[in-house]
C-alpha cells in the first residue's frame, strides 16, 4: 500500500481497507494511519473517511488525526468526530 508509486493504487488501496469496517484488524488501523502521512491528498482524504468508518475501533489513530485536526485539516477533524473520541 504505502511503497507504490501509484497514488491511485495507494488511494484505491486505502478505499477497500475501509470497506473492511468495522471488522478490519489492527494491521488494517496500522496501514490507515500510515496512509495519513502520504503526499497525496486524495490519498490523505480516503485514510481519514475509512478511519471514521471504524468508528471508535480507530482509537489508535486518534493522535496522528489530532495533529491533521491543529493544523487545520477538515477530513481529520471530521474522522475525529466519527470516532467520538474527545479530549
Amino acid at each position: 500500500l504505502a511503497t507504490d508509486k501509484d497514488a491511485t493504487v495507494r488511494l484505491y488501496s486505502v478505499k477497500t481497507l475501509g470497506n473492511l469496517a468495522p471488522s478490519g484488524g489492527k494491521a488494517t488501523l496500522k496501514a490507515l494511519t500510515n496512509a495519513l502521512q502520504d503526499k497525496d491528498p486524495g490519498v490523505k482524504k480516503a485514510a481519514c473517511e475509512a478511519l471514521a468508518k471504524f468508528g471508535p475501533a480507530a482509537k489508535s489513530a486518534v493522535g496522528t488525526l489530532r495533529k491533521l485536526a491543529k493544523a487545520g485539516y477538515a477530513p481529520a477533524i471530521k474522522a475525529l468526530a466519527k470516532i467520538d473520541i474527545k479530549g
